[in-house]
């Protein structure tokens, strides 16, 4: 019986273990499936639309706690201060947010805080995004009666 040429012969004569052709180190099974580039027609995460909603409510200079309460008192779900933080720090390097650090308070310890505020590239995201969820919706209440 010769011996499997490639990483997916070897994965189909293997019986419970699956071991690498000799000198193959890696073994990518989607090697060419390529991720989609990050453009401007993606649409906002649920999360991440929420967090830019509530900065536009707060208006600039908002961080971490008042937006977190925002999200609470709107629609009464508690989002812990990591996934708050962790959302911010995904929409800036997305360019939709940008930040910037206060000065130093005695109340917080001698820390600053983090001030953040929407770009403009945000606005027009969460609008693509209201868009695309007004589109999705026409039609529903004749599609299943009044929603």
């Amino acid at each position: 019986m010769p011996l499997p040429t490639t990483p997916l012969e070897t994965a189909k004569k293997s019986t419970s273990r699956f071991f690498l052709p000799k000198g193959l180190t890696k073994f990518y099974l989607f090697d060419n499936i390529k991720q989609m580039p990050k453009g401007s027609d993606d649409l906002l995460g649920t999360l991440e639309l929420i967090v830019l909603l509530s900065l536009l409510s707060l208006g600039t200079d908002a961080y971490g706690i008042p937006i977190r309460d925002e999200i609470h008192r709107r629609i009464g779900r508690n989002i812990s201060f990591g996934a708050v933080y962790v959302t911010l720090q995904r929409l800036q390097g997305k360019g939709l947010v940008e930040s910037r650090m206060g000065e130093p308070t005695a109340e917080r310890g001698g820390r600053a805080k983090k001030f953040f505020r929407v770009t403009k590239a945000g606005r027009q995201a969460v609008d693509h995004s209201r868009h695309a969820i007004e589109a999705m919706s026409a039609g529903l209440q004749e599609a299943r009666g009044a929603v």
